[in-house]
């Protein structure tokens, strides 16, 4: 479903991402996770079954977004911030957090946009997924931007740039 929507063809990329969700919502699927160890080191199926619950509501909410819905984008953000939240999975929390302070700098309200932008960069720092770190500093620099609050945006974005690059982050590098 993810990879049909960088594709374009959303139609296919939700009938698979609504089957992939229905599916993860099956709590007999708990039975059949397949290498369960890649996924959890606890080895508990319910953890591995909401994690991928969480991150299905992610690509949902990044289709809605693409096909320009914005309420169903954020609905599906808050859907996986509730899995995120009830198994304590701060890599997925850091995932909706981030994607969440871009969908509110798109609505123009950057309070909001820094709050889940400043909760992303906790959640990423604590599970250690500092992939996008450098990204969602930058969202952070954008939303105090549109506050014209110039110091303390050039503070995020030069922060960006620095963590961009002790990240290796290079393809979101050239944005901030």
């Amino acid at each position: 479903g993810w990879l049909l929507s960088q594709l374009k063809n959303y139609p296919l990329s939700l009938t698979h991402l609504l089957n992939a969700r229905k599916i993860a919502e099956d709590k007999s699927t708990e039975k059949n996770i397949w290498n369960l160890s890649w996924f959890s080191p606890k080895l508990d199926a319910a953890y591995v079954r909401m994690t991928s619950l969480g991150f299905i509501h992610n690509d949902l909410s990044q289709l809605y977004n693409q096909m320009g819905d914005k309420q169903k984008e954020i609905s599906q953000l808050y859907e996986g911030l509730k899995i995120g939240t009830a198994i304590n999975n701060s890599e997925l929390l850091g995932l909706l957090r981030s994607n969440l302070s871009q969908a509110y700098i798109s609505k123009n309200d950057p309070d909001s946009a820094i709050f889940f932008g400043e909760q992303a960069l906790k959640d990423m720092r604590q599970s250690g997924y500092k992939t996008y770190e450098g990204h969602q500093l930058k969202l952070i620099g954008e939303a105090y931007v549109s506050k014209k609050d110039f110091n303390l945006a050039r503070k995020y974005l030069d922060q960006s740039i620095y963590i961009n690059q002790l990240n290796n982050s290079t393809a979101k590098l050239p944005e901030a």
